[in-house]
């Protein structure tokens, strides 16, 4: 088997969705291994309170009662959700984090869910 030269792109490949400040991050690896991530397109937020899981299901276009997603600089996107936070008390100081989330089939379509890890203080 032979060599290939990996070269760096400058993005993060890993599928991830990140909480942050307000809101929810998508990286880039993510919208590449998933289509319908695109600018444009927006999610429909679930909270499951007993595993302490936020659920994504992502829509073709910004609809009425989704959340859109903006494009980043640096690939990615970005989605405005301090509401969605607030109600369901996801303090970002305590579950600030880049999430690995599992694909779930449910009757509203495909999800991905992470589920909330607390921060290890100390």
């Amino acid at each position: 088997m032979a060599f290939q030269e990996f070269k760096p792109t400058g993005g993060r490949f890993t599928p991830s969705i990140s909480i942050s400040r307000g809101g929810f991050g998508i990286s880039i690896g993510f919208a590449k291994k998933y289509p319908e991530v695109k600018d444009g397109s927006g999610a429909r937020l679930y909270f499951d309170a007993e595993r302490k899981a936020v659920g994504f299901v992502f829509t073709p276009t910004h609809q009425e009662g989704t959340f859109k997603l903006k494009p980043l600089n640096k690939g990615g996107f970005y989605m405005g959700a301090r509401s969605f936070l607030v109600q369901h008390d996801v303090n970002r100081d305590k579950y600030e984090a880049r999430y690995h989330p599992k694909e779930e089939t449910t009757p509203d379509g495909r999800m991905f869910v992470i589920e909330l890890k607390e921060k290890k203080t100390g």
